[in-house]
């Protein structure tokens, strides 16, 4: 017998269910339709969901109803589904909601608060006017704490959306809901120094983004320049000049048997100058990869030996796996060094002195030649775009293209 009932009851509750959900359907329907009565529709159907929740469909807490019904609206009607909240009790709300519905009736209050006893500020006798101006300031005052607070949870939620924004696009997603995403140009912003209280783990993270940067933007050069090579014959000239100085200084600095760069050079020839080419070879002396203490003997025997690994904390930038020292064996150069490269030497500096000061020319006639002036066609599409949204109008955008060398 009790099973029976149980049956029946069961049976009765899933058509009633079923009878809720298609009543749910409905109320939906037709608060989108039409605005009219739309609070009591809304209110109905929080309490539609709430009975199907005491008959175990709905399982989610009752204080979850405002936001699902925000989200039957969310695609359809975004500012609707904004202010659902406006239209049902507290008790269909959690704790956020419930807190933005009190702001709002705080605001709503003050814009209904007005001094009842003058009217019109001529007509206000000595004693009305200062108790109107009392009032007023109390108001003013209570309006500034309202909006402090309110900045303060812009400036919050701004704060969380950067980062949600800046999470999808690291995770390669371009668009989230219906915004396109990209990096913000504040982001590439790093005109001001590092900060000088960076300890060593904060400058090390740094110094590899930047320089990553630096290898970036400098990638890029090369392979759109090539795309836009100069048109007059005195200016590609001056730039073959200029990328093979500086492709020059560049393999000096990479070389792996040469004792050094061009700056190490064009000391040597001073002091040879002002000395002697023997002292300007042994008067210096430079340090090696070779541990000072487990290499002392490699004059007498030039097999023992033992190199240190490179290591960004240590006094000298390196560390000795054997001993743990971090002193390295230095050593001198020659006479013959010195001498034997005066030829090349000198080249290097007036090559260096005729066509490196032009580095800026050629970075400035690309711009000039090829990519200001695609910059400033999108710019004109984007100006004509908003001047016709302004009027109602349909938008159209030219998208940025490099320019196409035949």
């Amino acid at each position: 017998m009790l099973e029976t009932v149980s049956s029946s009851a069961r049976q009765t509750d899933a058509a009633e269910i079923k009878t809720l959900k298609v009543q749910q359907t409905n109320l939906v329907a037709e608060i989108l339709k039409t605005t009219m009565k739309r609070e009591e529709k809304i209110l109905a159907l929080a309490r539609l969901i709430e009975r199907r929740y005491e008959l175990g469909d709905f399982t989610k807490p009752i204080t979850e109803i405002c936001t699902t019904i925000s989200r039957f609206f969310k695609e359809s009607n975004p500012s609707l589904s904004a202010h659902i909240n406006r239209y049902l009790p507290d008790k269909y709300k959690n704790p956020k909601q419930m807190r933005f519905s009190k702001l709002e009736n705080m605001l709503d209050i003050m814009r209904e608060r007005n001094h009842s006893g003058c009217d019109k500020i001529e007509q206000c006798s000595p004693d009305e006017l200062l108790d109107l101006y009392e009032f007023e300031k109390a108001e003013k005052n209570r309006a500034d704490d309202f909006v402090s607070e309110a900045k303060k949870q812009i400036s919050y939620r701004n704060d969380r959306i950067e980062r949600i924004q800046s999470r999808a696009l690291d995770l390669g997603i371009k668009k989230l809901g219906d915004d396109k995403l990209r990096r913000p140009i504040s982001e590439r912003d790093y005109r001001y120094e590092i900060p000088a209280y960076f300890g060593f783990p904060e400058l090390f993270a740094e110094w590899k983004m930047q320089w990553g940067r630096y290898t970036d933007a400098c990638i890029r050069f090369g392979q759109k320049y090539l795309d836009c090579p100069p048109p007059i014959r005195h200016i590609i000239y001056r730039d073959c000049n200029i990328a093979r100085v500086l492709a020059n200084v560049m393999e000096a600095v990479n070389e792996d048997k040469w004792s050094g760069e061009d700056h190490f050079w064009f000391d040597r020839e001073y002091w040879k100058d002002v000395q002697s080419s023997h002292m300007a070879g042994n008067s210096t002396y430079f340090p090696t990869t070779l541990c000072k203490f487990c290499s002392s003997n490699i004059k007498e025997d030039p097999q023992d030996f033992h190199r240190m690994k490179y290591w960004p904390p240590s006094p000298t930038g390196w560390l000795c796996d054997r001993c743990q020292g971090t002193e390295c064996l230095t050593r001198d150069n020659t006479r013959e060094q010195v001498a034997d490269n005066q030829a090349s030497i000198l080249r290097d500096a007036a090559d260096l002195l005729n066509h490196l000061p032009h580095y800026h020319l050629m970075i400035l006639g690309y711009r000039d030649r090829a990519k200001n002036p695609a910059i400033y066609a999108r710019k004109s599409a984007i100006a004509s775009e908003f001047e016709d949204a302004s009027m109602g109008k349909e938008k159209y955008v030219v998208p940025y293209r490099e320019p196409v060398i035949e």
